[in-house]
């Protein structure tokens, strides 16, 4: 009694071989992605800075007034002594707008920085 083996092979669908990406897609994508930051940074820089610019393009009138206001407000209702406590962070908020004007000098950089240091309780 001979055996005969016979082998079959099954039609088994063979899947390839995993492709790699191509090194210069992956070079791509990181090149985008710090496109992509620079971009970013140069927008959040830009809208720092337009605060700034809408105070120095108002007419100096104009200008002069909100900044006496301004720093009327760090003298009465944020003064350090007197102010309610619900107003400190719109005191602070006050206090940054001060520093923005170019008409700012010591007298006003000095109210402007008690409002912007933080209080030990």
């Amino acid at each position: 009694m001979a055996t005969t083996t016979t082998t079959t092979t099954a039609n088994s669908a063979v899947s390839p071989a995993p492709k790699s990406r191509p090194q210069w897609t992956n070079a791509r994508t990181v090149g985008a992605l710090v496109v992509v930051g620079f971009v970013l940074v140069a927008i959040w820089a830009w809208n720092r800075g337009a605060e700034q610019r809408a105070i120095r393009n108002l007419p100096a009138q104009e200008r002069r007034a909100l900044y006496a206001r301004t720093l009327d407000t760090l003298r009465t209702p944020c003064e350090l002594g007197t102010r309610p406590p619900g107003l400190e962070s719109f005191c602070r908020k006050q206090a940054a707008f001060a520093l923005e004007f170019p008409e700012c000098d010591d007298v006003c950089a000095t109210l402007a920085k008690r409002q912007l240091i933080p209080r030990v309780r």
